[in-house]
């Protein structure tokens, strides 16, 4: 190279350094200059990332060798390239004197690739405090690097560390702008007064924006730990990425610090805890793939960190609010319940006396209708009217029986007892019944199930009203579905029975009111049989949950205290000889 050719280089290399062209484009834009300046060679640059390994990520172009350079990232001090990046020294070599495989020892297939080339330059591209990476040049013409080569060389090295600290400071107030405009995002749905799962969904959305990630899944714990963690996912997942970040959700929660899996070899998973007070209180996980932009930043997730610090806080204050929220809605439905009762216990008062005023009466008029009926020599339709009149008695006797027994309580005859074998007494005697041959009854029973303390005989008054509301439901024909399951609840042990029919479901406008006495759909219904289940579940310290799909069918599922639990809150009343509980 001549020294006119050498400042025809330089002038060049000044130009595209200050050009306003995007930087990757001036960083390429040198290497090729230093390609066409230099006989026979290839120009390559490394980047020495945040975690001390050195990327290949630029090339003036595509080779054999750059192919195989690029997935190996050598640490610091590792080959000539390492080496050069830790002692920021400049070295040249010929064929003769460059160490093997460039340092790469492990690396064989570099024996091959390696033969073409003649001379070899590697420059540290760094200033008095730094190094940013390596400048690597490889020859296939000449023995050695003549002076002017290596002043093109070295100037262009200096040009290319202004860049590189150009980039990198783009970079970090890009990085930097990113969180402040993430974190304001988040803090206005942190500060909204809707409920922990909609935020959850809005504060995954914005990081799945932000980090360009396929999806984000975050999972936070209940502040009690009685109710499972609330958990949402943006963006499309898979069932094996499901597992998966399931894996290294459970490894952050036992390690309490950030881990990082690679999934379908171009994806990786990272895994964030969000921790308040010295306690884990949710993890924050994203994937993408993996990236490969320059100076796109180091730690791809690193602002994860910083969401996951800013979030701690945050949820601190969100689970309280949604707890004390929770709090005052129990409260105030336990205060509606109480009202509610009270009326219904007024009511219950008055109408059992109305009932006991008609009642005395009522048994006269079917006394002496039934003394008619056998004295009387009747015309038949004098016979009929007599029979309508007993039978309108009779009904009338059964609606005074039922609303005689909801209005008083009911003494219980506790026992301690499975209630798999209540119900499958039940479900055998419908089984018999020639009514029910086109209802298929399928039973499904955990094992291990607790007893219960109860009254067998008003347990299967419950079962029995709800099983003949599944088969009238269905008009005679379906399917009836019943479970027996452990359930806990606010930390407490109950042997819950399922019971589903498909017959259509409960219209949605009324199904508040099926447990409201005298409440009907029936034409010759009372309206008290759900009620006065109701009130034997809740006499035994349980309740009664439906789930109703419209159009499909509904679901009663009677929860009862199992017989650890029951027989603790027992202890405050006294059990009489027989096991009657004094109420």
């Amino acid at each position: 190279m001549k020294d006119m050719d050498l400042i025809e280089a330089l002038s060049k290399i000044v130009e595209i350094s200050h050009s306003n062209i995007e930087i990757d484009s001036r960083l390429n834009g040198i290497l090729k200059l230093i390609e066409r300046n230099i006989n026979g060679s290839e120009a390559h640059i490394y980047i020495l990332d945040q975690d001390n390994r050195l990327t290949l990520r630029y090339s003036s172009r595509k080779s054999p060798l750059s192919i195989l350079l690029s997935p190996h990232r050598p640490l610091l001090g590792e080959g000539i390239v390492g080496s050069i990046a830790q002692k920021r020294e400049t070295q040249f070599f010929t064929i003769q004197n460059v160490p093997k495989r460039l340092g790469f020892l492990l690396l064989g297939d570099l024996d091959k690739v390696i033969v073409p080339y003649r001379r070899f330059a590697f420059l540290p591209i760094s200033d008095e405090s730094k190094c940013y990476g390596i400048l690597m040049v490889l020859s296939s013409y000449g023995s050695s690097f003549t002076e002017a080569e290596k002043r093109l060389l070295n100037i262009a090295a200096k040009e290319l560390m202004g860049l590189i600290k150009l980039a990198e400071l783009y970079t970090d107030s890009s990085k930097r702008i990113t969180e402040l405009m993430t974190l304001s995002e988040i803090g206005k749905v942190l500060i909204s007064n809707r409920d922990l799962t909609s935020m959850l969904k809005d504060i995954a959305l914005i990081v799945a924006k932000t980090l360009s990630a396929e999806f984000v899944h975050i999972t936070i714990k209940e502040k009690n730990g009685e109710k499972p963690p609330r958990s949402v996912t943006f963006g499309e997942i898979t069932k094996d990425q499901e597992e998966e970040v399931k894996k290294i959700e459970e490894l952050v929660m036992k390690e309490t610090r950030r881990q990082s899996i690679p999934f379908m070899n171009d994806h990786v998973i990272y895994s964030y805890p969000v921790i308040s007070k010295g306690q884990i209180i949710g993890v924050i996980s994203a994937c993408k793939m993996r990236q490969t932009a320059p100076f796109s930043g180091q730690d791809e997730f690193y602002i994860l960190d910083t969401i996951s610090h800013y979030l701690s806080s945050g949820f601190e204050n969100i689970i309280l609010r949604t707890e004390l929220k929770d709090i005052l809605e129990e409260l105030n439905s336990a205060q509606e319940r109480i009202i509610a009762q009270e009326k219904l216990r007024s009511l219950g008062e008055m109408t059992a006396n109305i009932a006991h005023e008609i009642k005395n009466p009522l048994l006269v008029i079917g006394g002496f209708a039934k003394r008619l009926a056998k004295k009387l020599d009747l015309r038949p339709q004098e016979k009929r009217y007599l029979n309508i009149i007993l039978r309108e008695v009779g009904r009338l006797e059964g609606i005074l029986n039922d609303v005689l027994t909801y209005a008083k309580d009911i003494p219980f005859k506790r026992t301690v007892l499975n209630i798999t074998d209540v119900i499958s007494e039940i479900v055998n005697l419908f089984r018999s019944d020639p009514l029910w041959e086109k209802i298929d009854i399928e039973e499904d029973y955990e094992k291990d199930i607790p007893p219960v303390y109860c009254d067998p005989e008003q347990m299967k008054q419950v079962f029995i009203n709800i099983l003949v509301n599944a088969y009238e439901a269905m008009e005679g024909e379906g399917k009836i579905g019943i479970r027996v399951f452990k359930k806990e609840i606010q930390a407490k042990s109950y042997v819950a029975v399922s019971i589903a029919d498909t017959g259509g479901g409960i219209d949605p406008l009324i199904v508040d009111n099926i447990f409201n006495p005298f409440f009907t759909t029936k034409e010759k219904g009372t309206g008290l049989g759900l009620s006065i289940s109701n009130k034997i579940v809740l006499g035994h310290k349980g309740k009664i949950e439906v789930q109703n799909r419209f159009g499909i069918g509904a679901t009663f599922i009677i929860y009862l205290p199992a017989y650890e639990d029951s027989t603790s809150s027992s202890q405050n009343g006294k059990i009489r000889e027989g096991g009657r509980e004094e109420r």
